[in-house]
């Protein structure tokens, strides 16, 4: 079955729900008028305005909105939005197909979330053949751990739990203060120098989990909103850029959110200045920055595993927990594939 048929055999079959495909930045407003639905959840990220989503899907890698973003719209009012993209990652030879997007609180439990999951299981076969290789396909999907509706679909479809990220965040009173290493200064960096910035943070993260040469894009990297380089807090030893905090504020989202926040994040440091205190040095000058801006708290994200014991220094420095992300995966070859799917037959919600 192709997608085009997935999407025609429901609406045949379903008066409930409508399914349609993205055509064109009209559609930018419906998936802002579901992102702010969603956001009203205690939980939820932030919710994203038409501007943003013009902004985040400039850019894309692998993913189509054209064939491979759903909407959903209950009558004319739209409620959910699913995207798959996919990536080859560089430290397993896997090649992993994320799958998301954002509901509307009203349409929980009425079997959305699952006709969305069936959707993009057979997007994601068409996509296999249309780009064949020979890694295990992995699908992924992420949930916020305390999206209990969300976490029973998941786990109802077969997906298990392979690795959590935490959303932190930290007052900004009582802000430590750590010296650099001898030698080492921070200053900001010219105009030539980004590209250095650039392969500095791509080379620090290689090692990570879900790495994919495909983050490599100089060029997107630039034009991204986050892309504030008057605030990144920059260490330097000699010409040689060693350790970065690339902080940014997101303007619109204090706005609405009424919140006085800046983001301490894209944190790295090359691997032969690891452990001589450079990370915490960068971090705390990035909150005495963000106190003199008038901030009130500083928000990062990190891998729960990471590699360079990211978790442990910001739990050091005060950052606490206040969401966790879980991305849940399941091999592709675990789900069967046949012309007929349960979530299009004739009273299905």
């Amino acid at each position: 079955m192709k997608s085009a048929d997935f999407i025609k055999n429901h609406n045949q079959s379903s008066p409930d729900f409508t399914l349609s495909l993205y055509k064109t930045e009209a559609d930018f407003a419906k998936l802002a008028e579901i992102s702010m639905a969603q956001a009203t959840l205690p939980w939820a990220f932030p919710g994203l305005t038409t501007e943003e989503f013009h902004q985040n899907f400039k850019n894309l890698i692998n993913c189509d909105l054209t064939r491979d973003l759903l909407i959903v719209e209950e009558g004319n009012h739209p409620v959910a939005y699913f995207r798959v993209s996919w990536q080859d990652t560089a430290a397993v030879p896997e090649r992993l197909f994320f799958v998301g997007g954002r509901m509307n609180p009203s349409i929980y439990g009425k079997g959305v979330h699952e006709l969305m999951l069936n959707w993009a299981f057979v997007r994601i076969h068409e996509l296999s053949l249309e780009h064949p290789t020979d890694r295990l396909i992995m699908v992924n999907h992420q949930v916020n751990q305390r999206d209990l509706a969300q976490l029973a679909v998941v786990k109802s479809m077969g997906f298990t739990p392979r690795h959590h990220y935490f959303e932190m965040r930290r007052d900004l009173e009582n802000i430590p203060s750590y010296s650099l290493p001898e030698g080492v200064t921070v200053r900001p960096a010219f105009q030539h120098e980004y590209q250095h910035v650039f392969n500095q943070g791509i080379d620090a993260f290689r090692d990570h989990y879900g790495f994919a040469e495909s983050w490599a894009n100089y060029q997107e990297w630039l034009e991204e909103p986050q892309f504030q380089p008057w605030l990144w807090q920059l260490a330097w030893h000699g010409n040689e850029n060693i350790g970065q905090v690339l902080n940014y504020i997101e303007h619109g989202e204090n706005e609405r959110t009424n919140h006085l926040r800046g983001y301490t994040e894209n944190i790295s440091v090359i691997r032969k200045w690891r452990s001589k205190g450079i990370a915490k040095a960068l971090v705390c000058r990035s909150m005495e920055m963000f106190k003199a801006l008038g901030m009130k708290e500083v928000v990062l994200f990190v891998d729960a595993s990471s590699p360079t014991g990211a978790l442990h220094l910001y739990e050091n420095l005060g950052y606490q927990v206040f969401k966790t992300m879980v991305d849940y995966v399941k091999p592709l070859q675990d789900e069967p594939f046949t012309s007929e799917c349960a979530a299009c037959q004739p009273g299905t919600k």
